[in-house]
C-alpha cells in the first residue's frame, strides 16, 4: 500500500484555514472640488498660470485590510504605507485656439505643499483623460509604482496609455518608456482588452499586457511590456506569450500543516498554509487529492471559495481577477484567456504548475480490512513520515516500527489480546510525542490509524481455535483434520480454514495433525489459552540423469499408507506440501532411469 500521497483515515468533516504574510492597503477617493482642491489649483496658477486644470485629485486616505492583494488593474495597493494621507493631483493643459495643448503632468499634496510633481511628460491632445489605473510595487524594489492612464476614447475602439513613477514617499522617479514624439509606448487598444499584469517569467516583477496591433497593423494581438532595472516599456528579450499560454504559478514556498482533531464520530481536518518570506508569489490557490466522494461541512478562509473539480478538492481564491479550474498549491498570475483552451489542459496544468508536496488527506476505510495488510502500511507511512520530515528524531521512527512490528508479531500467532496491548502503547506514546518529535502529520497517520486497527481487532472475534494447520510460507492451510486423546482419540472441530477447535477440559492433550497421508502426532502440549500451531515443510525431488543433470519428464509418487501422487517434474523439480515426516518416493518416467536421486526434506 504505497503511492504518492500519505492518505486515509475514516472522514466525514472537512475544514480549511490559510495564513499568509500580509502587507497594508489603501483606497483612494476622487475630490473633484472642496478647499484643497482649490489649495492645488491655485499653486499651479501660481506657477504656471492660468493654462492647467486639475483633472482629477485622488485622496489616500485611511489603510484598510482589503483582503487578499494582488496587483491588478483595479487595485489601489500601497505596501509600504508610502501613499497613505497624500493626495494625488493630475494637472491637464488647457487648450486654446492660439496655442497647443500643454501636455499634462502630475504630483503628491500633504499637509498643505505639493510635495513633488513631475515634468510635463503627458501629452494630452484630441479629447483624451488621465485617470489613476493601479499602485503596486511592480518591479519588486522596494517601492510603489503609481500607474496613470491616459487615453482617447471612441465610439468602438479607443487608445489608452501606462505613465509610470516610482515613489518612495518623499520623491517620484518617472521611469516609462517614451518614443521620439514624448508618447508611452506603454500602449494598448480601448473597449478590446484592458492592460493587464503577468508574471510571466516568476521572477517577481510584474510584466504589463495589452492588445495592440500586428506588424502588419491588422490583427489585435497580446503585447507584453516589461521590465529592463531602469524603465517599464517594449525591450526585446521580454517574454512575448500569446493568450493560450499557461503562465508559471509555482514560484511559491508555502509551508502546509495538516492538523486533525476528533469531533463527535468524526475527524476535523484543518490545513494552515503560510506563505514563506522567501516566497515570489502570493498563494492564490490549494489542491488535494480526492479520496471519498462527500463531505459533511467545510469551510474556507474569507475570501476564498471551496468546489470539486476531477480528483482534487480545491479552494480557491476567487475575489482576485483570475477564474481558473498529495497538494498542489498555485501562485497568482494571470490566466490565458484564449476562448479555444480545453478543458483538460486547464485541469493537467494544476498539476504541471504548482508546489505540490505530502499531506494527510481523508479517504474512506471498509468496515473490516487484512490487519496484516493494515500494519505493512503503517510501517511504511512511519517511514515515509520519518524521510519527509514529520519525524524530527531517528529513534521514534524505531520505537513505532518495533510497536508495529511486535504487533504484527503477535497476529500472526492469532494473540489478538497482546496485539491489542502493544497498540495501546502505541496510543500512550503517540500523545507524549505529540509537537515533540511527531509533527501533527505523523501524529494523525499513527493515533487515528493504531485506533482504528485496535477497533477492528476488538471487534473481530473469529471463530474460535486452540489449533492450526500452516503452509512453509505462514499461511493457513486447509486440507488437513486433527484429532486429541481425551480418554480416547476424538476427533476436534474443522473450522474449514485451516484451524481446529478442542474441547476439553484438560490442560494438556496428546494431538495428532493428518494432511496428505501423513501424520504428525504430539505428547502432552498445553492446549488452554495458548495457540498450537502444526506447519508443513515445501518438500522437493529432482529428477537427474547419469551426468547429475536435471531432466524431464517424471511422475513423482510418495508413500503414505499407499503410494500417493506427488507431481509431476518441471525443470527437472516437483515439490508439495508435506507433514515434516520421513516418506519413500519413486519417480515414474516413460523411459528406463537409472540414478534417481531422492530428495526431500
Amino acid at each position: 500500500m504505497k503511492g504518492n500521497n500519505l492518505k486515509f483515515i475514516n472522514y466525514s468533516l472537512f475544514i480549511f484555514y490559510l495564513l499568509f504574510f500580509t502587507s497594508s492597503y489603501s483606497y483612494s477617493q476622487i475630490i473633484n472640488s472642496g478647499s484643497i482642491y482649490d489649495d492645488i489649483q491655485s499653486r499651479i496658477d501660481n506657477q504656471f498660470g492660468p493654462i492647467y486644470k486639475i483633472g482629477i485629485l485622488y485622496n489616500f486616505q485611511g489603510i484598510v485590510d482589503s483582503g487578499t492583494p494582488y496587483p491588478t488593474p483595479i487595485r489601489i495597493f500601497d505596501p509600504y504605507e508610502t501613499l497613505k494621507n497624500y493626495y494625488l493631483f493630475i494637472a491637464e493643459g488647457i487648450r486654446s485656439s492660439q496655442q497647443t495643448r500643454p501636455k499634462g503632468f502630475w504630483g503628491m499634496y500633504r499637509d498643505g505643499q505639493i510635495v513633488w510633481k513631475s515634468e510635463p511628460v503627458i501629452p494630452l491632445e484630441f479629447n483624451s483623460e488621465s485617470v489613476l489605473y493601479a499602485t503596486a510595487d511592480l518591479n519588486n524594489d522596494g517601492n510603489v509604482e503609481v500607474i496613470i492612464r491616459s487615453s482617447i476614447p471612441a465610439t468602438v475602439a479607443g487608445v489608452q496609455w501606462l505613465w509610470i513613477f516610482s515613489w518612495d514617499g518623499m520623491t517620484g522617479n518617472f521611469i516609462t518608456e517614451v518614443d521620439s514624439v514624448g508618447q508611452s509606448t506603454i500602449v494598448s487598444l480601448m473597449y478590446v482588452a484592458e492592460f493587464d499584469f503577468a508574471d510571466v517569467n516568476a521572477d517577481g516583477i510584474w510584466e504589463i499586457q495589452g492588445t495592440w496591433e500586428d506588424e502588419n497593423g491588422e490583427a489585435e494581438r497580446l503585447i507584453t511590456y516589461g521590465w529592463n532595472g531602469q524603465q517599464y516599456g517594449k525591450w526585446p528579450g521580454i517574454p512575448q506569450p500569446d493568450e493560450d499560454a499557461f503562465l508559471p504559478r509555482d514560484a511559491v514556498d508555502v509551508r502546509v500543516q495538516a492538523i486533525i482533531t476528533p469531533n463527535d464520530s468524526t475527524l476535523l481536518y484543518t490545513y494552515k498554509l503560510e506563505n514563506q518570506p522567501t516566497s515570489i508569489q502570493d498563494i492564490n490557490e490549494f489542491n488535494i487529492d480526492r479520496k471519498i466522494d462527500s463531505v459533511r461541512i467545510v469551510s474556507s478562509r474569507k475570501g476564498w471559495e471551496f468546489f470539486i473539480n476531477g480528483d482534487l478538492y480545491r479552494w480557491k481564491d476567487f475575489h482576485s481577477t483570475i477564474f481558473n479550474q498529495k497538494y498542489y498549491v498555485r501562485g497568482y498570475n494571470k490566466i490565458p484567456t484564449g476562448q479555444d483552451i480545453p478543458l483538460s489542459a486547464v485541469y493537467n496544468d494544476i498539476f504541471q504548475n504548482s508546489v505540490s508536496g505530502y499531506t494527510v488527506v481523508p479517504s474512506t476505510l471498509p468496515d473490516s480490512v487484512n490487519t496484516i495488510d493494515f500494519l505493512d502500511s503503517l510501517i511504511y507511512y512511519n517511514q515515509k513520515s520519518d524521510s519527509i520530515g514529520w519525524i524530527t528524531n531517528p529513534s521514534t521512527t524505531t520505537k513505532y516500527n518495533d510497536y508495529f512490528d511486535n504487533t504484527k508479531f503477535y497476529l500472526q500467532e492469532n494473540n489478538n489480546p497482546a496485539a491489542i496491548n502493544v497498540l495501546d502503547s502505541v496510543l500512550t506514546d503517540v500523545e507524549a510525542d505529540n509537537s515533540v518529535t511527531l509533527t501533527s502529520e505523523a501524529y494523525a497517520l499513527i493515533k487515528y490509524n493504531t485506533e482504528y486497527l485496535k477497533e477492528q481487532l476488538s471487534q473481530s472475534h473469529g471463530t474460535p481455535h486452540n489449533v492450526r494447520l500452516l503452509n512453509s510460507q505462514g499461511q493457513l492451510l486447509t486440507g488437513g483434520s486433527l484429532q486429541y486423546y481425551d480418554g480416547g482419540w476424538k476427533a476436534a472441530v474443522n473450522n474449514g480454514d485451516g484451524t481446529f477447535l478442542v474441547e476439553t477440559e484438560r490442560s494438556t492433550v496428546s494431538l495428532r495433525m493428518s494432511y496428505e497421508g501423513g501424520n504428525e502426532t504430539r505428547q502432552n502440549v498445553p492446549i488452554q489459552g495458548t495457540v498450537v500451531t502444526f506447519k508443513t515443510v515445501n518438500s522437493k525431488v529432482e529428477l537427474h540423469d547419469s551426468q547429475n543433470q536435471l531432466i524431464d519428464q517424471g511422475t513423482v509418487q510418495y508413500y503414505a499408507g499407499g503410494w500417493r501422487d506427488f507431481g509431476v517434474t518441471s525443470g527437472g523439480v516437483a515439490s508439495k506440501e508435506l507433514l515434516p515426516l520421513t516418506y519413500i518416493f519413486r519417480v515414474l518416467t516413460a523411459e528406463p532411469v537409472q540414478n534417481i536421486n531422492r530428495i526431500f526434506s
